[in-house]
């Protein structure tokens, strides 16, 4: 969650097209995407379906 409080303040500060802001659009990307990989393991766990990788 800290990347994201420090990407709203980028957009506040620097704008939208900033560098930096860009680059914590994606490191905040990153954890959205690992945070919704952890969601779906725990509930095919959840549901006795092992996973394919």
């Amino acid at each position: 969650m800290r990347v994201q409080m420090s990407l709203e303040l980028s957009v506040i500060t620097l704008g939208i097209s900033n560098r930096i802001t860009l680059m914590l659009s994606e490191e905040r990307d990153k954890e959205v995407a690992e945070e919704q990989r952890r969601i779906y393991d725990t509930w095919l766990k959840n549901n006795l379906v092992k996973r394919q990788h």
